[in-house]
Formats: structure tokens, sequence, C-alpha cells
């Protein structure tokens, strides 16, 4: 009985084919102990086999082929291991298991898919977070898979402003609802904007009022600086009465007047000048033998004239 041989390709193909994978931009992977790379150059790999429409005896092939150094020696000896086994040639399937286990574990990718889960839009922009959500969907498949599923997962984990104003809209399409939320975005932040200025102008005109409003206790509002002023003016120019009444209180020029009164011993009064309480002197000009209401002096204009009422200082009409 004849074994059937498996199918070897041609040198000459299998050299075009490695020349047309490296063209399209295929990288090299070394075996980075970091996840992520291992994903993203898988994924990268599969990216360009979708266009090569190669075959999965190829894939393997031509992907084997991009590992180097650390890389490259675990999978030799991988696959001297798979072959001593007798399972045949690997399929694509296979080249993608193994290379997970070993580069990409399945801890890791548990660990990815509870953050797809969880995954919220936070501070983050809308554009932001549907960047984070792509990278993320591939350790999800079952909720990308589904655009119904896609679009509510995506549509839970948006800001609550713009949850709200696409929740309604029921929209099942995901290129769709990324646009709409990008432009409910736009709308939130223009209105918090707008509340915001709203807000400073309320509060600049209430200070503004409150700076214009005379203080009640004199300390520096509109009244208090105009009645400093007016004190200032007086003193500065004070009016005949106030002269006169600073006179004859002994302010006048800065320093104590001589005519300070003080309590007569004599009458038990506060007067000026000599106590002539129980005389017959005149109390205009000091002289015998009339009253005042009979004194020919005229008036007195100045308030240090002894002539004054020695009793109570004060000046007869």
């Amino acid at each position: 009985m004849q074994h059937s041989r498996p199918f070897v390709q041609p040198i000459e193909n299998r050299l075009i084919a490695i020349e047309r994978f490296k063209k399209l931009g295929a990288p090299s992977f070394s075996g980075s102990p970091n996840p992520m790379e291992a994903e993203a150059w898988l994924r990268r790999v599969e990216q360009i086999f979708s266009v090569m429409e190669v075959s999965d005896e190829q894939r393997v092939s031509l992907a084997s082929f991009m590992l180097v150094e650390e890389a490259e020696y675990w999978w030799k000896a991988t696959q001297r291991l798979l072959t001593a086994s007798g399972t045949g040639g690997l399929t694509w399937n296979q080249f993608t298991k193994v290379f997970n286990d070993k580069y990409f574990p399945a801890t890791y990718r548990y660990e990815k898919e509870r953050e797809f889960l969880w995954l919220e839009q936070g501070d983050l922009t809308v554009a932001q977070y549907e960047a984070k959500f792509i990278s993320l969907s591939c350790f999800a498949p079952s909720f990308v898979d589904d655009e119904e599923v896609k679009c509510r997962r995506f549509t839970d984990g948006l800001d609550l402003d713009i949850k709200s104003r696409i929740r309604v809209l029921g929209i099942t399409n995901y290129s769709t609802l990324v646009d709409k939320a990008l432009t409910a975005e736009k709308d939130v932040i223009e209105m918090k904007l707008a509340e915001q200025q709203k807000k400073c102008h309320l509060s600049s005109s209430h200070h503004e009022n409150t700076s214009n409003r005379p203080s009640k206790r004199g300390g520096h509002g509109y009244g208090s600086v105009k009645s400093s002023s007016a004190y200032q003016k007086n003193r500065e120019h004070p009016s005949p009465t106030q002269s006169i009444s600073n006179q004859r209180h002994g302010q006048s020029s800065g320093t104590s007047s001589q005519f300070t009164r003080t309590v007569c011993k004599q009458c038990g009064r506060a007067h000026i000048g000599v106590c002539h309480a129980r005389t017959d002197l005149c109390f205009r000009c000091g002289q015998k033998g009339h009253l005042v209401k009979d004194c020919t002096v005229p008036k007195m204009t100045n308030l240090g004239d002894t002539r004054a009422c020695f009793n109570c200082g004060h000046i007869p009409p």
C-alpha cells in the first residue's frame, strides 16, 4: 500500500511568499517577556495573512520564519516535540495555542478580559476611551462578535452625561454609536463651559455690588470715606460757629486755651475768670453801679475778654 506524501511547496514559491510577507510589513519577534508585545505581533501577522490569502500550512511556515533569537530557539524545540509525537503537519490553531501558552498565558488574558468588562470612560475623552475599548475587545470576543452587544457594552462605559444622551437613541451600529458619542461629548463640554462662564459673571457682579455698598460700621465703605473727607475738611476749614465753640472749649489752634472752665469753689459752677456771683459788679463790663441789662458797653466779640459772664461764661444778647 502506497502512503501519500505530504505536499511540499516548491522552494521558489516559498521564497516568493516570504518576500511578499516581509514587504507587507511582517514584524519579527524575539520572545519579549511583555505579553502585550507577543499579542500585538500575532495580531499583526494574522492581518497580513488575511491579505495574502495563504493556506493554513503556509501560515505556520511564514510566521515561524519571523521568530528570532530566544523565540527561534523556543520554536525549534517545540517543533521537535510536536513532530516526535506524530501529529504530522502543524495547523495554524496549534501554532497560536503553543505560542500563547508560552508568551501570552491564559491568566494574563483573563485579567485583560476583566479589564475590558469593567472599562469606563472616566477622565478619558471619547476618542481615548474608544481606542482602549478596541484594544481590549480582542480579549473578550464574545462581547464584540455581536454588534448589538458590542454597542451596549460601549455605551455602558461612557460618562453619565454622554450616556444619557446616547442610550435613548438605541443605536446598534458601532461606528454610528462612536460618532454620536463624539458629538454628545462636544455638546456636554460647551454646556459646562457656558455654565462656568455664567457663574463667573454672577460672582463678579456680586463682588462689584458689595464693594460699592456703604459700610455699616464706617470701616471701608463709600459712606465712611465721604464722612472721613468731610471731617478732614471741617478740621482744616471750620465754620464760624465751630470756631467759636472750639475757642470756648479751649480747642483752638491745637493748644489748650487759657480760658478753660473750672469748677468754682465759691459758687460751685464751672466758669472762667474771677467769680462775681455775690458782688454787684456788671457781668458785661465788670463795673459797679449798674446791671448787665443797663450796660452801655457794646456786645463782646472776643471770647478771651474777661468781661464775659464770670458765672457761666454766657455771652448776653
